[in-house]
């Protein structure tokens, strides 16, 4: 299970569930959810038997990204991953008037592992890797999905050192017919960023766009060039194609848009990447002599 981290001054704490609000609670695990009313932040602990309310609710926002998603017991050494990309990091779905992050399920199942984990996640919905690269330093960058995100060079400076990075873009790209050259240079140049601050990354890549034939067969060809050149990148830990993890036929997976995961697609993608990554932050804490994940 996982919680959600958002700026301070919405919220204040109460140990009753929240109004409405609706959730999976499991013994000896505290959920952060919001209320549906006006009313701010509650904390939920329970720690009798188990309760079946329902999984949590997607999100309506994601505040000032990255937004911190953590395993619910968190104790040392913490391993701390940073989730960044475009709309398919930030969970955009029902045309942007909900949020489900995959980093928000990847939290729970690193932790239900065994692995305390912090996922920081950063989804700059509508935006091209380009963009990302002209935002790098920003503290504060819009997008088409009404939500605020901090650029990543600025994100990995104010956050603790992160072990791992998991970047996913190009959907964007593809949907405006860039180049593959101009894709891979701009993509290369977000994994760059990372390694000059001695964090390993991992690639993933754009997952299938169901709705438009060509840009698909363009995004097998582009999935085959980013697999190749992060061969030749020491520092890129894995290469990871989302029509393996979430197939185009899962059935539910997918938003009605047919380019967004729907929120169970979404937890579906964070699961199977959690069992990508455990055991990659395994080795990445052990090589980077850095236990906790602190600077």
């Amino acid at each position: 299970m996982s919680v959600l981290m958002l700026p301070p001054q919405h919220f204040s704490y109460v140990s009753a569930p929240p109004c409405r609000a609706r959730l999976t609670a499991i013994a000896e695990t505290r959920y952060r959810v919001r209320c549906r009313s006006n009313r701010p932040l509650r904390h939920v602990a329970l720690h009798e038997d188990k309760v079946q309310i329902e999984r949590p609710l997607p999100l309506n926002g994601l505040g000032h990204m990255p937004v911190s998603f953590t395993s619910s017991k968190l104790a040392a050494p913490v391993r701390r991953v940073l989730c960044y990309g475009d709309s398919l990091t930030a969970g955009f779905c029902a045309q942007g008037r909900l949020f489900e992050p995959y980093g928000r399920t990847m939290a729970g199942e690193l932790g239900r592992a065994g692995i305390p984990t912090e996922v920081l996640v950063c989804g700059h919905s509508g935006h091209t890797s380009a963009q990302m690269v002209a935002n790098l330093d920003a503290y504060a960058v819009s997008d088409t999905g009404r939500q605020i995100g901090k650029g990543l060079r600025r994100s990995l400076s104010e956050a603790a050192r992160q072990d791992l990075v998991v970047i996913m873009t190009g959907t964007n790209d593809l949907g405006q017919f860039f180049s593959f050259s101009a894709m891979l240079e701009d993509i290369a140049k977000l994994h760059q960023v990372c390694h000059l601050q001695g964090v390993p990354t991992v690639a993933v890549l754009p997952p299938p766009i169901l709705s438009n034939p060509k840009v698909e067969a363009n995004r097998r060809h582009f999935a085959e060039l980013l697999q190749a050149w992060a061969k030749t990148v020491p520092n890129i830990q894995a290469v990871l194609d989302p029509s393996e993890l979430v197939p185009a036929t899962s059935s539910g997976s997918w938003d009605v848009d047919g380019v967004h995961f729907s929120p169970d697609g979404s937890r579906l993608l964070g699961q199977h990447l959690a069992a990508q990554v455990l055991p990659l932050l395994a080795c990445v804490g052990s090589r980077n002599g850095n236990p906790t994940g602190t600077r």
